[in-house]
């Protein structure tokens, strides 16, 4: 693969000297904390007393996690939209997201979340799908994803540890013709699936145009039952750059061989 230029990373673990304080990121009649938003509105839809909060009862590395027990699941804005990197996941980038997660419930009660790149206007989901599952059968604790327009699921994770937390990695790449955008999905440092995604294959297959993010989304499946416990999520980090095009590349590369073949002049 072509080395992708560096370019701005967000990167957070919802610790205090991150700018977070226990308590909802979007507080019911308040501003949200550090950069989250509701996409296209300020705050969070649906946000009820327990819904989500960052708490110090568990942490992958620090003190402090996030826990998204459940809310609202709408495709549009209202979802939580993390803070924008500056560059959006389009044609001609790369996308390195991760993320560790546990879930909230040690027996499965029934949870599904979902994660997305948040589109830049804030109102609908792009890029990469992961849905986390928890039930208390079937495939117990697991990762799965759909791809292309007529929505071919693959279940790429099963029988996870609910107990353990886990660490969850994207790589990205986005091509002009979504049809050829990459998505490598890893956990726990291993690669368990390579393949498209479904939100641009199915707008172009409809007749709209492709949209691109610079956020990560996160959408409540289950539909907002008490009983669910949903997930905790900690040390998220998500950057974007620009992939050089392989003319200019392998200039570069001829000028680092010619420099490698001259000998110095003898005096």
């Amino acid at each position: 693969a072509w080395a992708a230029s560096p370019a701005l990373a967000v990167s957070f673990g919802y610790e205090s000297a991150e700018g977070y304080a226990l308590g909802p990121l979007s507080p019911s009649g308040g501003p949200t904390q550090a950069g989250w938003s509701g996409g296209a509105q300020a705050g969070f839809t649906n946000n009820d007393p327990g819904d989500e909060q960052v708490v110090s009862t568990e942490a992958y590395s620090g003190s402090n996690s996030w826990h998204y027990a459940r809310g609202y699941g709408r495709p549009g804005q209202g979802t939580p939209f993390s803070p924008q990197t500056t560059l959006l996941a389009g044609p001609g980038t790369q996308l390195n997201f991760s993320i560790a997660f546990k879930a909230g419930s040690a027996t499965g009660d029934g949870s599904e979340q979902n994660l997305y790149v948040g589109t830049a206007a804030g109102n609908d989901r792009t890029g990469f799908n992961i849905y986390l599952t928890n039930d208390s059968a079937g495939n117990g604790l697991s990762l799965h994803t759909y791809e292309g327009p007529s929505f071919v699921e693959h279940v790429f994770a099963t029988q996870l540890s609910r107990t353990d937390w886990h660490v969850l990695t994207v790589s990205a790449v986005f091509d002009a013709d979504s049809a050829n955008d990459v998505f490598e999905y890893s956990l726990n440092g291993n690669l368990l699936y390579t393949g498209n995604s479904w939100p641009n294959p199915w707008r172009v297959a409809n007749g709209f145009t492709p949209a691109y993010g610079n956020s990560i989304k996160f959408a409540d499946g289950g539909g907002d039952t008490l009983a669910h416990q949903g997930f905790y999520y900690d040390d998220l980090s998500y950057d974007v750059s620009v992939i050089p095009e392989p003319s200019t590349a392998l200039l570069l590369g001829l000028g680092l061989v010619g420099l490698a073949g001259r000998r110095p002049s003898s005096s």
